[in-house]
């Protein structure tokens, strides 16, 4: 990783698998931008768009579990198989793209490669998401490993975040109707923190670049 992201990184072995990579990470900053409003009007929608840690629990408090598990479940498994694969196709160019394109930073991946080489199942049971996934599929962790984990990783941690939001029932609750009162303002400075993120990142890349 410390040579930096060249050119050929752009250039992945499957586009439609870095195009759906792209489409999952792209959903996932939309969801937060907009999660005041999703979460005050359409919580299932926030969800599907960005199932991170914070809006399972949230959207928990507010949602029937046979709703909940039908969104929230297929869609975090679904994002860390297709992450595996990418890993798998790219092998470690996928590192590299994930860095060239601001989906992680490099820290954050050189952090992950010491563990992943260790034992990927634990990884991605220890560290659920598309991230660590794609990290075990880049070290060609085989599939009849990996599956199964990512498969009882993200039950896990779908289950505990239910189970958390259960318990925050009457906060969450009370923390909605305040959001329902002030949808459009706190909407305003999320996607304005969120352009700036955005836009931070990019002009950052241009700096090292020049």
């Amino acid at each position: 990783m410390s040579e930096g992201p060249g050119n050929d990184v752009l250039a992945t072995r499957r586009p439609y698998l870095a195009t759906a990579f792209v489409l999952i990470m792209g959903s996932r900053i939309v969801g937060a931008a907009l999660s005041p409003v999703l979460f005050a009007h359409a919580p299932l929608a926030l969800l599907a768009l960005s199932p991170v840690p914070a809006h399972l629990v949230l959207v928990a408090g507010v949602s029937s579990p046979i709703a909940y598990w039908a969104v929230a479940w297929p869609i975090c498994a679904g994002q860390c198989l297709l992450a595996y694969l990418f890993g798998r196709s790219e092998g470690t160019r996928a590192l590299r793209w994930l860095v060239a394109r601001g989906v992680a930073s490099e820290g954050r991946v050189e952090r992950l490669m010491k563990p992943v080489r260790m034992s990927a199942p634990l990884l991605v049971l220890a560290i659920p998401g598309p991230i660590a996934s794609t990290l075990a599929g880049a070290f060609a962790a085989p599939a009849r490993l990996l599956v199964p984990a990512i498969v009882v990783s993200q039950t896990l941690w779908v289950g505990f975040c239910r189970f958390f939001g259960e318990a925050l029932l009457h906060w969450i609750a009370a923390l909605r109707e305040q959001v329902v009162e002030h949808a459009l303002p706190l909407t305003i400075v999320t996607v304005a923190i969120a352009a700036w993120v955005h836009f931070r990142k990019k002009w950052a890349k241009r700096a090292e670049r020049s």
